[in-house]
């Protein structure tokens, strides 16, 4: 099954290089050092997800927000917007149509759960347009390839996190805070195969 498409919109290579790090295995993953390459991204590929950083040169996040949300052909993007002023920043970028908004730094968990229940609330968007269209079976294809997509993610993290903690056996704390992220996990996927009886 293809992998969704993520752009990450930082100027910061470090920031891009960590998101690539822990989430390369479940995206196919862009990258855009400012504002004006990201929209120029948006408007020749099919992108799934942006993680949009609000601080940067040129055209600045909240500027790239406000031109995705003009342009309708863009509805289908999951918008996370990262920032490091929290304050009136937030508050900004939910206003102008950010799915959700993550602090700086980054902290690769709370990234791929934040993407991740933006691209559910996105494929139930769509499945529900399907479905008042009268398309079920196409609706039945995409909640199935979304269920499978979830799947591999999980196993795929569960494997990352296997890795982490024998090559870490002596860090007691780290492997506890693992173990919690793998119960964490298979909770997660009990609930995704529940939804479907």
């Amino acid at each position: 099954m293809e992998k969704k498409i993520l752009l990450i919109a930082d100027d910061e290579e470090m920031n891009r290089r960590i998101v690539i790090k822990f989430l390369g295995d479940s995206y196919e993953i862009l990258e855009a050092g400012d504002g004006h390459s990201a929209v120029k991204i948006l408007n020749t590929r099919h992108v799934d997800a942006l993680l949009l950083d609000i601080i940067m040169p040129g055209l600045d996040g909240l500027e790239v927000l406000k031109l995705i949300k003009a342009d309708k052909s863009l509805d289908h993007v999951g918008i996370l917007v990262a920032t490091s002023t929290k304050e009136k920043t937030e508050r900004t970028a939910l206003s102008l149509g950010a799915d959700d908004v993550v602090s700086k730094p980054y902290d690769p968990l709370v990234i791929r759960r934040r993407l991740e229940n933006i691209l559910a609330v996105k494929a139930a968007g769509s499945q529900k347009n399907l479905l008042q269209d009268g398309d079920f079976s196409s609706a039945l294809h995409s909640r199935l390839e979304e269920i499978s997509r979830h799947v591999g993610e999980s196993s795929r993290h569960i494997q990352k996190c296997a890795e982490i903690i024998e090559s870490n056996l002596e860090n007691s704390k780290l492997v506890a805070e693992i173990a919690e992220e793998i119960k964490g996990e298979a909770l997660r996927l009990t609930e995704i195969i529940a939804a479907q009886k």
